[in-house]
């Protein structure tokens, strides 16, 4: 009877151990994209007020930290946008690693990436472009757009 039961024993940990299972497992990530802006209330806009007088000029503020977190491709876009039709004299320019740019009528690519493995730290430093526009104050709202390309 023992080498009945043994068999037995034998022969169904060997019929388990021929079971195969096959498992499909589906893990969703989220896309995560963050934004950051050094001057900034509500992470996506920078207001700039720029003040002439005569041949000389001051911009506040002179340039906008941003830190950028992504798990995927990204592209950090801004655009500038003055407060009046006054307030469009004064044209803005953009730098962030290379030569300076004209805030145009589209948005302007700031940077591009992919994934960020913590925060992606530049530095975009506003510069007013030439010929100065007659003495006054000048506002305008800076927006910043981070996108999946």
């Amino acid at each position: 009877m023992r080498v009945v039961l043994a068999f037995f024993i034998l022969m169904m940990v060997a019929f388990a151990a021929a079971q195969n299972a096959n498992h499909d497992l589906k893990v969703s990530i989220p896309s995560v994209l963050i934004l950051k802006l050094s001057n900034s209330n509500d992470q996506e806009t920078v207001p700039v007020a720029i003040e002439v007088k005569g041949e000389s000029y001051q911009i506040n503020p002179t340039q906008t930290q941003i830190e950028v977190m992504a798990n995927r491709d990204w592209s950090l876009s801004a655009s500038y946008q003055a407060a009046s039709q006054a307030d469009a004299q004064a044209k803005l320019m953009w730098r962030s690693s290379a030569e300076w740019q004209r805030f145009g009528y589209a948005d302007s690519i700031i940077a591009s990436g992919s994934q960020t493995s913590g925060w992606h730290k530049l530095q975009v430093d506003y510069k007013l472009d030439t010929p100065l526009p007659p003495s006054g104050t000048y506002q305008g709202l800076i927006t910043y757009t981070l996108t999946r390309p």
